[in-house]
């Protein structure tokens, strides 16, 4: 048992190493010597900022865009459902109109037979 400890310690420790090796400048230098790739400088901190200060202002601009074409859908549905409001008080009105009428037909007594042959 005490010798599986040992083991597992030198084991992560020699991984420690490993790591740590490969992580350093000379040993990434010659990685990329070796597998032919360049090292890409960083861009200086003015461009980076221009760069992010001109996304900003396009996406800035894009929410602009949607909220002003919330904004009349908005208003599109707000003056349609005036509009039905309006229909709405307008038929309610002619629905008394025509219960006034029709109670006042129901009121008024049929002429007989009689009266309309003569």
């Amino acid at each position: 048992m005490g010798i599986d400890v040992i083991a597992s310690m030198l084991g992560a420790l020699a991984s420690l190493l490993a790591g740590g090796l490969a992580s350093s400048e000379p040993i990434q230098k010659a990685v990329r010597h070796l597998l032919g790739t360049r090292e890409t400088p960083a861009k200086p901190y003015g461009e980076r900022l221009a760069e992010l200060t001109a996304s900003l202002l396009k996406a800035s601009r894009e929410v602009d865009t949607v909220l002003g074409e919330l904004a009349q859908v908005a208003r599109s549905r707000e003056a349609a459902v005036r509009k039905l409001e309006t229909d709405l008080g307008s038929l309610e009105r002619k629905e008394l109109e025509l219960k006034s009428k029709i109670e006042a037909l129901e009121r008024t007594p049929l002429p007989s037979p009689n009266t309309l042959r003569s």
